[in-house]
């Protein structure tokens, strides 16, 4: 979605002058400000700052990873079964990748982080097959779905390939 936004002053002034420069034929170049134009339509650019506007109810808003944190917090065991639900309803081909087994657990990307000590976006680049992980991360990321070093090769196998037939 893209907020209107609201130019924070008037107008601006003019801070260069536009000059025409030319070679006399004596090797001499001489400059003067250009006083006069042609007569063309030109594409007005108005460039200024902005700020945005922002509408009453989206100051009044929530994120959904907040909303999301708190409902985790209050009631873990339904979001646990809300997770399962999502693995087995969107990903029903998946089997034994990172996202699965995490998912089978249920756990968050956000619950799983921070049982490896890290943050949610490391977890999704994992997930995604984007990023080779340091050993560090690996026994981390094993102690956390409870798996041994084996198992979780396989699993980051198997998460690449998967990843890697959903794009094509």
């Amino acid at each position: 979605m893209t907020l209107p936004t609201q130019q924070d002053n008037g107008s601006s002034n003019v801070t260069t002058r536009f000059y025409q420069s030319w070679d006399d034929g004596e090797g001499v170049v001489a400059e003067e400000p250009v006083t006069e134009t042609d007569s063309v339509t030109a594409k007005v650019v108005h460039i200024g700052t902005f700020a945005p506007h922002l509408r009453p109810s989206a100051v009044k808003s929530h994120d959904i990873d907040d909303i999301a944190a708190e409902f985790e917090e209050l009631h873990p065991e339904e979001m646990a079964d809300a997770q399962r639900w999502v693995h087995e309803a969107l990903y029903p081909d998946e089997e034994n990748t990172i996202r699965s087994i995490r998912m089978a657990k249920g756990l968050s990307q956000a619950a799983l982080a921070a049982l490896m000590d890290s943050n949610q976006p490391h977890v999704a680049r994992i997930e995604a097959g984007r990023v080779d992980i340091a050993m560090s991360t690996a026994r981390k990321l094993a102690a956390a779905l409870d798996l041994d070093l084996n198992q979780l090769d396989q699993a980051l196998l198997n998460q690449c390939s998967f990843e890697e037939s959903r794009r094509g």
